[in-house]
């Protein structure tokens, strides 16, 4: 059984931007201008045109589409993600909301500014395509796994996936705040199942809970539950 949990699965390429490229980052700090978004405060609507990107300098957002009038959570986003840039890139609408879950700061490049760069640099041009198809697979990857695993191994996964997420330096351990309506949707289970999960997993010294603060304390048991894709 492998002893480590395969985060470059999940992890969309676009968080990666601005350390994989000088030029990227250099542009977005010269164009880029502040916004703060307090919490609950949409930062763009699904169906909504482009306007241009936000690029995460701090708080907490969530990705959400609604399907038949009701949301589901598609991601969590964090310090250093790109958001915006599909639509950008495509020049079709937003496909998703985007919704500060805390006080949130980003910098903010219009869609003239971001095209005329690309124009200039064809590095970033290309950088940005192969990010696109790389958060491609990333998709693919969700839909393969979501679908093999039971919801309790969905759990596992999204407690694995959301501490990465989550990690700060200057924090000894990783809080996961996350409302339980926002994490029964990522799962895909009714906000009841979710809780009888957490309690299950709690009474196993699995997890410590504090309201909506979630602790991860047993990694090892987390990861077992992800490799019996066989025998759920």
């Amino acid at each position: 059984m492998s002893s480590s949990f395969p985060y470059h699965l999940f992890q969309l390429h676009s968080s990666q931007l601005i350390n994989q490229s000088y030029q990227f980052r250099k542009f977005i700090e010269e164009k880029g201008v502040i916004r703060l978004f307090k919490r609950k405060q949409v930062l763009y609507e699904e169906g909504t045109a482009c306007q241009g990107i936000h690029f995460v300098k701090s708080g907490l957002v969530k990705k959400s589409k609604l399907i038949h009038q009701r949301e589901h959570v598609l991601f969590i986003g964090t310090k250093g993600d790109l958001l915006g840039y599909h639509a950008l890139i495509g020049n079709h609408q937003h496909y998703e909301s985007v919704l500060a879950l805390e006080t949130t700061q980003t910098m903010f490049v219009s869609n003239e500014q971001f095209m005329e760069c690309m124009k200039k640099d064809i590095s970033i041009h290309k950088l940005l395509t192969q990010t696109v198809c790389q958060d491609f697979q990333v998709s693919i990857n969700f839909l393969i796994y979501h679908n093999q695993w039971n919801a309790k191994q969905r759990l596992a996964f999204y407690l694995l996936l959301l501490e990465r997420k989550f990690q700060n330096e200057a924090q000894a351990e990783t809080a996961i705040t996350l409302t339980r309506s926002d994490l029964s949707s990522m799962i895909g289970v009714a906000t009841e199942s979710l809780v009888r999960l957490l309690q299950e997993f709690k009474a196993l010294n699995v997890i410590e809970i504090d309201g909506r603060i979630i602790w991860i304390k047993n990694k090892d048991y987390l990861l077992e539950q992800l490799f019996k894709l066989t025998h759920p």
